[in-house]
């Protein structure tokens, strides 16, 4: 495992605690909590609910496969053509959503949780925000990358933004032939033979 973020992590605790060497636990985890309580109160992006649509055009989507599913969630009878407003990027709640990012959905089977799916569109019709999708089926967890393996679906779908299962974008990258989808923002590590 790439061990460089932990160590820049490291160099943040190693500045705090320098001339400081009553109780260093508390006050590495109180320093550390009043810089991230800061960090999400200033930042205005994460506590807004606005939405930012960068770069697009307008695209007919009269003829792709999802249309008469967006006219159904869009609540509209059937009318040609489609105009949609095709996006290269969308940030809402201060993440950041771009075509090729990987999205949580609803999952399809009772047993899991969320299905994962790449971002394949990213549309806007009257002020409403959607995502066309292509479904990632989830082979295996690697513990070496903390990561999900998974192979591309030919099934798509649609969704919109707000009927994501966690706003969160996550990362899809290629390592030795394998796609693996991390988390971007956190990573929770399991310690064997520590209980919670």
């Amino acid at each position: 495992m790439w061990c460089m973020r932990f160590e820049a992590k490291n160099g943040h605790f190693k500045r705090l605690v320098k001339g400081n060497f009553k109780n260093i636990p508390f006050s590495l985890a109180h320093q550390n909590q009043l810089y991230i309580c800061h960090r999400l109160l200033s930042s205005t992006s994460y506590l807004s609910n606005q939405t930012v649509v960068q770069n697009g055009k307008a695209v007919d989507f009269s003829y792709h496969p999802l249309t008469d599913r967006l006219l159904e969630l869009l609540n509209q009878p059937q009318q040609l053509p489609v105009w949609v407003f095709s996006a290269s990027s969308l940030s809402m709640c201060g993440v950041v959503y771009k075509i090729g990012s990987v999205i949580k959905i609803p999952a399809i089977d009772p047993d899991s949780d969320f299905s994962l799916a790449c971002i394949d569109l990213i549309i806007v019709v009257n002020d409403q925000n959607f995502f066309v999708y292509r479904r990632l089926s989830i082979c295996d967890f690697n513990d070496h990358f903390y990561s999900y393996e998974v192979q591309q679906s030919p099934a798509i779908g649609i969704i919109q933004c707000s009927g994501l299962v966690q706003q969160c974008a996550l990362c899809l990258r290629k390592v030795a032939g394998r796609l693996l989808v991390t988390d971007k923002v956190s990573t929770v590590f399991h310690v064997p033979g520590l209980s919670n």
